[in-house]
């Protein structure tokens, strides 16, 4: 009889697996960055700071910043 082997021995899916695996991470990086920058606005701290410590450009975080002031989470 043939062996097919396992579906996840194809490279196809090796490949859409590894894709999909990274677009995940770095969706909830961002997420997880986003968060720090909300919490770190609301402990005070001044967008350069912040800036620097989430090592991200200061537009970023103040674009941010904008988006969140006056919303609770």
């Amino acid at each position: 009889m043939l062996e097919l082997g396992s579906w996840k021995d194809n490279r196809f899916y090796q490949e859409s697996f590894a894709e999909g695996w990274i677009e995940g991470w770095f969706e909830g990086w961002k997420e997880g960055r986003i968060e720090l920058i909300k919490l770190l606005i609301r402990k005070g701290v001044s967008l350069e700071e912040i800036a620097q410590t989430v090592k991200l450009p200061l537009d970023l975080v103040e674009k941010v910043a904008l988006l969140t002031k006056g919303k609770e989470d």
